[in-house]
Order: C-alpha cells, then structure tokens, then sequence
C-alpha cells in the first residue's frame, strides 16, 4: 500500500475563490488583511449563519492561503513567478496557473487528479465509486480520503475540468485547454517535479493540459 501524502484539501474550492486569493497576494495586501477579506466574500457561502473556528469556512480559507499566500520560503519565487503568470496570460488559461500551485500545495490533489486522468485513458465516463476504489486500493479505507476525493471531484467540476454526466456521481472530460506559452508550460513542468518530490506523481486530469 502506498503511504497517503497529508491530505488537507478538504473542501470543495471554487475558481474564483482561488482569483481573488492571488490577486490579493500579487498586489501585496498584508496577510491578516487578505485573511479577513475572504472571510468576509465566503461569509454567505461557508458556515452561513455562524463562525465556527474549525468550520468549513475556515478551512476553505486555509487551503486558499496554503496555496497563495502562506508558502514556504523555498517555494516563494516559484509562488511569485505563478503570480506574474496569472497577471500576464488571458483569464482562459488561469486554471492551469491555480491547478499547478494547488498541485504543489497538496499532493492529494494531483493523486486525485492522476486517478481520474488514468480512468480516462480506458474509458469515456468515470464515476465516483471507481475513483473511490482506486484510491482506497493504494491508500487503504480510510474516511478522510474518500471525503477529500469527493470534494476534490466537486472542485474539478466547479473549475471545468470535468462535467457531469447523466448519471448520478458520473463525469465526463471536458474539450482540451491548449498549452503553447513556453514560460507557463516550464512553469508547470516545474510545478509537476515539486508535487512528485512531495510524493505526488506527476499529474493530468482531463481537461488536458495540451
């Protein structure tokens, strides 16, 4: 059995969340700042009605900061070159700068990611019980896991990357993001050597990257 990475992801994220995130740490918004203002934008959409120290809400806030904001000091000119990239390429190609950094900040992420891209190669539909099984056979039947797939599978959908089918708890692939800057395409390929030394493998979910 393969040894889990930390999880941590545990919430579904929405794109925009992740937008406005970078966009508050590019333009160097202090951290105690940017904190309280995504507290106040998911206000209405998290732990509505209460502040709950561990809630969703906060949670959420925590995989937004871990990715953005709250990196370790090697990773900072890796983050800030991301930064510029979201600056500089058309909002369209955004979700492979926040897919990468999220990539880099949870491993789980790209460990789900890689058993959905895998599933896809076989097959034109995958659902949730087979991504499930997967991930289980490789980091045992622990609840934790499965929860963060699921949420993990929801953020893939909110970020376009998969749609669903018909069927209840099925996906489809979305049409391809075609890649040809250079800068991002290094960028990425970094991302996918910093996942795989955190024990993530490198990863593709379809929406292909190509």
């Amino acid at each position: 059995m393969v040894r889990a990475p930390a999880i941590g992801f545990s919430q579904r994220i929405r794109l925009e969340w992740m937008t406005e995130t970078a966009r508050m740490v590019a333009e160097g918004q202090p951290d105690e700042s940017i904190a309280a203002m995504l507290r106040e934008c998911l206000r209405d959409q998290l732990s509505v009605g209460g502040d709950p120290e561990r809630g969703n809400r906060e949670k959420a806030i925590t995989i937004l900061l871990k990715t953005w904001l709250r990196v370790p000091a090697e990773l900072r000119p890796f983050r800030d070159q991301g930064l510029a990239l979201l600056q500089r390429l058309p909002p369209d190609l955004h979700v492979a700068v926040h897919w990468a950094a999220t990539m880099v900040a949870y491993p789980f992420f790209g460990e789900v990611a890689q058993t959905i891209g895998r599933l896809l190669r076989l097959q034109d539909i995958v659902a949730t019980p087979q991504v499930q099984r997967r991930l289980k056979e490789r980091f045992g039947e622990k609840e934790t896991v499965a929860r963060a797939a699921r949420r993990i599978q929801r953020t893939f959908i909110d970020w376009g990357t998969m749609r669903e089918a018909r069927e209840r708890g099925a996906y489809l692939p979305t049409d391809p993001l075609c890649l040809v800057d250079a800068e991002l395409l290094a960028w990425m390929a970094e991302a996918a050597i910093r996942a795989s030394i955190s024990g993530s493998p490198a990863v593709s979910s379809r929406r292909r990257f190509n």
